[in-house]
C-alpha cells in the first residue's frame, strides 16, 4: 500500500522493503526504483514485505505534537470518525475531489441498508449499524453511475474490493 494524505505518501519516505517472494528468496529493494503507483505498492502476488527502512527527519518533541495533533484536528473536522468506515471510497481524479463530485450529485446522507454516503464527507461510506457489503457496493455503484451522469467524470475505487462480489 502507497498509504497517503495531505499530499504526502509512504513513497515519500521509503528508503528500501526487504520481500519474502512466493518462492521463498528474501530480496532487498531500494528507492528509487520501488513500485509505487497511486496508493499501491505493485508486488507479485503472494509476496510478503518482512523490512522496510524509513527516511525520518528529527524534530522536537513540541513541533512534532503540534503537526500531529493539526492533522488529528482537521481529520476530526472533515472525516466521520463516529461512525465504522473504510476510509476513502474512491480517487481522486485529476483536477476534481471524488467527495465533491458525489455530493454535488446530491448523494450525502444516502441510505442502501445499514450503510450511508456520510453527510461529513461524501467520499465515505459508514456502517450505521448491520451494514453488509452488498449495501456498500450497492452504495459504491449509484455513486459511480450518477457522478458519470451529471459529469461524464467515471470513479474510480480506491477500496480494493475481494471476495464473492468483487
Amino acid at each position: 500500500m502507497n498509504a497517503g494524505a495531505w499530499g504526502r505518501e509512504m513513497s515519500d519516505v521509503t528508503e528500501s522493503i526487504t520481500l519474502l517472494t512466493p518462492g521463498g528468496a528474501v530480496e532487498e529493494k531500494k528507492s528509487p526504483g520501488l513500485p509505487f503507483g497511486h496508493r499501491r505498492l505493485q508486488l507479485d502476488p503472494g509476496t510478503v514485505i518482512i523490512k522496510g527502512m524509513l527516511r525520518v527527519s528529527r524534530t522536537g518533541k513540541k513541533t512534532l505534537a503540534a503537526v500531529v495533533e493539526k492533522m488529528n484536528r482537521r481529520r476530526r473536522e472533515t472525516q466521520p470518525l463516529d461512525l465504522p468506515s473504510a476510509g476513502s471510497v474512491f480517487k481522486n481524479p485529476p483536477g476534481a475531489a471524488a467527495g465533491r463530485l458525489i455530493e454535488q450529485a446530491g448523494l450525502k446522507g444516502r441510505r442502501e441498508g445499514g450503510a450511508q454516503i456520510s453527510e461529513r464527507h461524501a467520499n465515505f461510506i459508514v456502517n450505521t449499524g448491520g451494514a453488509t457489503a452488498r449495501d456498500i457496493l450497492a452504495l459504491m455503484e449509484i455513486a459511480r453511475r450518477r457522478v458519470y451522469e451529471e459529469t461524464g467524470i467515471q470513479l474510480e475505487p480506491e477500496l480494493q474490493v475481494v471476495g464473492e462480489d468483487g
